[in-house]
């Protein structure tokens, strides 16, 4: 029999983590709190909400059994961050598209590649790719796999229910991707074209990109849910760096800017503003969003 749920959480949650509590009504309050409220078929849904606000992290304040004229209230109170919620949903899908075709589109350049052309390779790095063909194929074939896996991964209807199976396989075929692509990246970074200051910038890139991975990895590993979404969102946007790199070699082309000092610069601009996008979405979307002037 559906029973109806007031489940209150200390902080403040974001209105785009509804469908992870299956499409639950959340309102901030007033008191810092987040109130979550919708109908629950059983016992057994109502366990696998709780288990997910524990897993997320979330400190649990309350869990109340209430009747439908309340619900209603509650609902309607809520309508006003709803319809912003589908509007932000909308938005996140328009973008969550484009980067899926850049995405294939890096995908289908990066494959020439693996065939070890060296007409394919750009003349200034043609001797180093030539003499170190297997760090070559490590870098482009976990690149590839990599950018093309990930933005499956922050669907939400892969990550729970029917499909977490498989968002959990494809999550270790990104990772391992990730690791062998970026041993690969790390060699050849101390190689690279363009002196000291584009090397470093790819040893930097490679580093972080290993590490983004580890730390991933170990939190989803320890069921840290929350922490595990936040690296991996930052491990995402290194991995997209492929792509942005490839976009600024165009911009720099077309402004008619030297290879060299162009390839110097897209050592570090090709990942830094990618980062530094991360870090944002990771604070600007931290499920506990703690209401400080409300306290004082």
């Amino acid at each position: 029999m559906t029973h109806f749920y007031e489940i209150r959480i200390a902080g403040h949650l974001d209105a785009h983590w509804a469908d992870w509590f299956d499409g639950m009504s959340i309102t901030l309050e007033e008191d810092g709190t987040t109130l979550l409220s919708g109908s629950v078929p059983d016992q057994p849904a109502l366990y696998g909400i709780l288990r997910r606000v524990r897993d997320l992290g979330l400190p649990l304040v309350s869990v109340r059994l209430c009747d439908q004229q309340i619900l209603n209230t509650q609902r309607i109170t809520s309508m006003t961050i709803n319809k912003t919620s589908q509007f932000t949903a909308f938005v996140k899908m328009i973008g969550w598209v484009f980067m899926l075709l850049l995405a294939i589109l890096l995908f289908v350049l990066a494959s020439r590649y693996l065939s070890l052309d060296p007409d394919v390779y750009f003349s200034e790095q043609r001797d180093v790719y030539i003499a170190n063909p297997i760090p070559l194929l490590m870098h482009v074939a976990g690149s590839m796999l990599a950018t093309i896996i990930g933005p499956f991964q922050f669907l939400k209807k892969l990550r729970a229910g029917r499909y977490s199976k498989i968002h959990r396989w494809l999550g270790r075929l990104y990772l391992l991707s990730v690791l062998i692509g970026g041993l690969g990246g790390s060699y050849l970074g101390t190689i690279a074209y363009g002196g000291p200051m584009a090397r470093l910038g790819f040893m930097t890139i490679a580093a972080i990109w290993l590490v983004s991975g580890f730390m991933a990895y170990i939190n989803i590993r320890n069921k840290k849910i929350e922490p595990h979404r936040k690296w991996m969102i930052v491990n995402y946007a290194i991995t997209f760096a492929g792509v942005t790199l490839r976009l600024w070699q165009i911009v720099f082309g077309t402004i008619g800017l030297d290879f060299l000092t162009s390839y110097n610069i897209v050592a570090w601009l090709s990942w830094v503003p990618n980062l530094l996008i991360s870090l944002w979405i990771i604070n600007r979307n931290h499920p506990m969003k703690k209401n400080d002037r409300l306290k004082n």
